[in-house]
């Protein structure tokens, strides 16, 4: 066993790993982060856990948009909650910032969308 390795419930675990050695030792070159376009895209949303933004509630027939505050959020995924659901999580959704219907505060004004809580259940 490397000595830099530690036991930890039957599985390895580096604790020092240093990358830079690692591509040195083994002749190889690190992909170059512009070959990753999705994950830059979804770190510099400037989006993060508290902000509110309108997202579209598909589930009603005439897909109003109501407010929705970020959660948390993990790459490009951001895990939202409906304005007035307070700490209920169990109405808690996903939605990927690539394809979902968000919009910042005062988007459906402007737009002369309609505004609407979605149903309770």
């Amino acid at each position: 066993m490397n000595p830099e390795t530690q036991e930890s419930g039957g599985s390895e675990l580096e604790s020092d790993f240093n990358w830079d050695e690692y591509l040195e030792e083994n002749g190889v070159l690190a992909v170059p982060h512009h070959a990753f376009k999705h994950v830059d895209r979804s770190l510099q949303t400037g989006l993060a856990p508290g902000m509110s933004l309108e997202v579209c509630v598909h589930s009603e027939p005439d897909q109003p948009y109501w407010v929705a505050t970020i959660i948390t959020t993990c790459g490009q995924l951001l895990l939202l909650r409906y304005e007035g659901y307070h700490d209920d999580r169990r109405a808690d959704f996903w939605c990927d910032i690539r394809n979902s219907d968000l919009h910042p505060l005062g988007w459906s004004r402007q737009h002369r969308q309609p505004m609407r809580p979605p149903e309770g259940e």
